[in-house]
């Protein structure tokens, strides 16, 4: 057994912590990027991927497309799409 005596065995999430670190808020946020999440409706942006740490899933970006947006979501899975302006 490796560790300090008593220390408690490391589980996935806490280990996807330390490596990703914790929340924390963006930097800014523009007045067009505010929502009422509870009222709102969302919908799956075309290009969507995502996947887990350890999971079967496999996020491939396409060259052509030059900048992704991308959040990790509450039970630690990346999502990612690619950012298309809207006229």
């Amino acid at each position: 057994m490796s560790g300090a005596a008593g220390a408690e065995p490391r589980g996935k999430k806490a280990a996807q912590l330390e490596a990703i670190g914790t929340a924390r808020a963006p930097a800014y946020v523009r007045s067009n990027e505010l929502a009422n999440v509870e009222s709102a409706t969302f919908r799956r942006a075309p290009g969507h991927q995502w996947a887990r740490a350890g999971g079967k899933r496999t996020i491939r970006l396409d060259p052509g497309k030059k900048v992704y947006l991308w959040v990790i979501d509450q039970s630690g899975a990346f999502h990612v799409a690619p950012y298309e302006k809207l006229s």
